[in-house]
């Protein structure tokens, strides 16, 4: 299912290309990136739980754990504490 979000042809430099921090965050990250495109959180079962265009993101309704952040096309990991 995550495969199917995700292709496994993502390149890494489209994972380094959005910055997130704090990382690991506990109420909010801030996505450091230049696009004004909508930012989604996924679950790693590949459920979008977040869509906004903020660069601050409230994550406080997210349990503990890993999450992808998607910018357009590119991709990065972060941590909910």
């Amino acid at each position: 299912m995550l495969h199917s979000l995700f292709p496994t042809s993502i390149a890494e430099e489209n994972i380094k290309r959005i910055k997130v921090y704090p990382n690991p965050g506990k109420n909010y990250i801030i996505v450091d990136s230049d696009s004004k495109q909508e930012k989604e959180i996924y679950d790693l079962q590949a459920k979008k739980l977040i869509s906004t265009k903020n660069q601050k993101i409230d994550i406080s309704s997210l349990s503990r754990g890993i999450y992808i952040l998607k910018v357009g096309k590119n991709y990065s990991k972060f941590m909910k504490e």
